[in-house]
């Protein structure tokens, strides 16, 4: 019939079609990246998603120590902002008893500002959420 239908049912041979590719893909990630993929592992993602998905199999296999470093990096860079952020809330509590002297209250200017430069300190595209 022209469409490469042997059944002349295109959606059963389209998908036993689309169940080969992705048992070709999985055996061959499987055999490349020493991975432990199944077919159905891929029915439902985009293809965008399945590239992303093997990319991350790629890396799992050939640069783990990438993967670690940025993970320690990432983790270095959280702990020294919570350091900075622990230090200068301890310098605010300190001289927070003078706003008492403005007719304000002390535990609520104490939150305001510690929540004020909380949000100060994250990166832009955290801003408004």
């Amino acid at each position: 019939d022209g469409n490469g239908s042997v059944s002349g049912n295109g959606s059963t041979d389209a998908h036993t079609r689309n169940g080969e590719v992705f048992e070709q893909l999985t055996n061959w990630a499987n055999d490349e990246f020493h991975s432990d993929l199944k077919p159905e592992d891929f029915e439902q993602l985009s293809k965008t998603d399945a590239r992303r998905r093997l990319m991350g199999e790629f890396e799992n296999r050939y640069r783990p120590e990438l993967a670690q470093a940025e993970r320690s990096l990432l983790l270095e860079i959280l702990d020294t902002a919570w350091k900075e952020h622990l230090y200068y809330m301890d310098h605010l509590r300190q001289g927070i008893g003078l706003v008492g002297y403005a007719q304000k209250d002390p535990k609520t200017e104490y939150k305001r500002e510690g929540r004020k430069a909380f949000l100060e300190k994250r990166p832009a595209r955290f801003q408004g959420r």
